[in-house]
């Protein structure tokens, strides 16, 4: 199967370089583009179609929404996910985004750029899903001290309960140790 294709699309070079490291560790083919114009012209020129587009808003010569705009329109790109990153997370500017039929609407500095990208694959249907046998061992290990240390792999969190999965390398890959315990420092 062939990589999936991003294209990360803003006007801050930091943002674009930190993205493009988290979009390439899961898996992903990255180019990037300083502006919805520049953007148009990599896909033009590179004949470069992406899965997914990562863009920013405020931009110029041409922001964001004005890009999801023309892009929507090529018939080529019919299928691409669009997902929009606010620095200001203004609700007119969720509800544009929403108008525009984008995925999933951001606001930097709350979502890891490790997260986005495993939200972007998710919604390509390409994260990998597994099936688990679960041994109930409530109280075995210290959660606190535990999520600390290995904060991506907490499960789920409800009712002030943590599952806390393990994995068991010596059993392969997808087997994982899953503990319930309650988290008192969580809140519902």
């Amino acid at each position: 199967m062939d990589k999936p294709k991003i294209l990360i699309v803003d006007d801050d070079t930091l943002i674009r370089d930190v993205f493009r490291n988290s979009f390439t560790k899961e898996g992903f083919l990255v180019e990037d583009a300083s502006d919805g114009s520049s953007a148009m012209s990599l896909i033009d020129l590179k004949d470069f179609k992406p899965d997914a587009v990562l863009t920013g808003i405020i931009m110029t010569p041409m922001g964001g929404f004005e890009m999801i705009e023309q892009l929507r329109a090529q018939e080529a790109l019919k299928n691409t996910i669009y997902v929009v990153l606010s620095h200001r997370g203004k609700e007119e500017d969720k509800q544009r985004a929403q108008e525009l039929g984008v995925k999933d609407f951001i606001i930097s500095g709350i979502t890891p750029p490790d997260e986005v990208a495993r939200r972007v694959k998710s919604m390509l249907g390409l994260a990998k899903s597994f099936k688990l046998d679960i041994k109930f061992e409530p109280g075995e290990n210290d959660a606190n001290e535990f999520a600390k240390e290995y904060p991506e792999l907490l499960a789920d969190v409800h009712d002030k309960m943590v599952a806390v999965m393990t994995p068991i390398t010596e059993q392969g890959d997808n087997v994982f140790k899953v503990v319930f315990e309650k988290h008192s420092k969580l809140t519902s």
